[in-house]
């Protein structure tokens, strides 16, 4: 029986910001063109890659997602982000309605966020490959890197992603991918 694979979903809010769940590869350079902005003194990228743990041997990570759900919480997640000014950081159990929600032309104060941009993949990301890329622009370093920090946080905590670690397995005569036990996780455990 053939299964069903979720659809990819992609939001660009009306600040600029862009989330999304993709069986494509990640690209951090268009991330970085995503976050350029004239008012952005700092922009701040996290790169989640896959990695060879030399005691289990993965070979690569897949990724599953509830994705209708995932968008909902990414989006929860930013306005959340948007809504805390950074006297209250981190930001509290419940959404506050941000000043910044409105469309705007002079620059942002320094407390700002000027664009998020949150990319998760799905499907197989092999060793090297990345996983889940965050970038935040904001005026001020410290207050990018508070955001960018907090917003990889929530997002594997709390977004419905699975992974699933594929390893080779360790024999005295070979390895071979596939074959050894693997499991589907929380990615929160990356």
């Amino acid at each position: 029986m053939e299964s069903i694979l979720p659809l990819p979903e992609k939001i660009v809010t009306r600040h600029g910001d862009v989330l999304e769940v993709t069986y494509q590869p990640l690209d951090l350079k268009a991330v970085e063109k995503l976050l350029s902005s004239r008012w952005a003194g700092a922009a701040v990228f996290f790169a989640g890659k896959t990695r060879d743990d030399r005691t289990i041997g993965v070979t690569r990570l897949e990724y599953e997602a509830y994705t209708t759900m995932a968008m909902k919480m990414l989006q929860t997640i930013v306005a959340r982000a948007r809504g805390t000014s950074s006297s209250a950081w981190p930001p509290s159990g419940h959404v506050v309605e941000s000043k910044l929600h409105q469309d705007f032309n002079p620059p942002p104060n320094s407390d700002a966020i000027i664009r998020v941009v949150i990319l998760n993949r799905l499907g197989p990301v092999l060793v090297g490959e990345s996983s889940v890329l965050i970038g935040v622009a904001c005026p001020h370093r410290h207050r990018a890197f508070q955001v960018a920090e907090w917003l990889l946080e929530e997002t594997k905590r709390t977004v419905p992603i699975w992974k699933k670690e594929i390893r080779r397995a360790v024999t005295n005569h070979a390895a071979n991918d596939d074959d050894a036990p693997s499991r589907w996780m929380p990615a929160e455990h990356a």
